[in-house]
């Protein structure tokens, strides 16, 4: 009975330890392949930006170790059992929907903020430029490949990584929901902090943007601990097309 009980464990690390290599090499083969891609595509065609700043961040040696540590993050999330796996028919599909709806809803919101308060005309002021929207239609592939540098960035590695260290190699899988969004909570908070250097001096929009990304990267959280990585990456695609696609489409045509 003890042989059969080993066994069994054994035979669920090993399914686990698959699941995790396969999600690894589809994060590898779509979200990297593309974000490498539009990076060479960006940094080749020296494509022009509305601020230098925004060009320097497309650049091969600033995106791949984000990409290869987002990688990193893709496959201990599966292989620490924080996400189910992600390519399982039960949640691929469905996480892929919800993300699509969460973000387009999200963005819509963000837009509609960002129109009565003015966060990004404000951001784009203090750089000295009038917008720092790109036009349409660069501006698809572009917030694309921003979208899932920026999930690497935010989620995969830090939440992955911490959730390892402290869900399973020191608490060993107990308090697992707790340990999750103790994590969550906090990570959620690296996106608006790093966006209060443009916005400073922007009261009251500095607590509306604030509240927004958080509120955003939660929801982002939540979509990554039911469907893997997928939904999130997704949710930010579909974010930013409303937030920061349509928006500069109506930002061209007020003009």
């Amino acid at each position: 009975m003890y042989l059969d009980h080993e066994r069994d464990h054994y035979g669920r690390l090993a399914a686990l330890d698959q699941n995790a290599f396969r999600s690894l090499v589809v994060f590898l083969a779509v979200p990297v392949a593309i974000t490498v891609a539009i990076t060479l595509w960006v940094q080749f065609t020296e494509l022009v930006f509305p601020h230098p700043a925004q060009a320097q961040t497309w650049n091969i040696a600033v995106v791949a170790p984000i990409l290869a540590l987002g990688a990193v993050g893709a496959w201990l999330s599966v292989h620490s059992h924080m996400t189910p796996d992600p390519l399982a028919r039960r949640y691929l599909l469905p996480g892929l929907v919800a993300s699509l709806v969460a973000g387009v809803l999200v963005g819509s919101a963000t837009l509609f903020l960002d129109q009565h308060f003015g966060f990004s005309a404000f951001a784009a002021r203090k750089l000295g430029v009038s917008t720092l929207a790109m036009s349409f239609p660069i501006s698809v592939p572009i917030n694309v490949g921003g979208a899932i540098v920026l999930e690497c960035l935010f989620r995969l590695i830090p939440l992955s990584v911490i959730y390892w260290l402290i869900g399973r190699v020191v608490l060993h899988g107990r308090h697992e929901h707790v340990v999750f969004w103790s994590i969550a909570a906090i990570t959620a908070l690296l996106e608006p902090l790093g966006n209060l250097p443009g916005i400073a001096g922007g009261q009251p929009m500095l607590w509306a943007v604030i509240a927004v990304i958080y509120g955003a990267n939660l929801v982002e959280a939540a979509l990554f601990r039911r469907y893997g990585w997928p939904a999130p990456i997704m949710a930010r695609i579909a974010m930013f097309g409303a937030w920061h696609v349509l928006g500069g489409i109506l930002i061209a045509a007020a003009r």
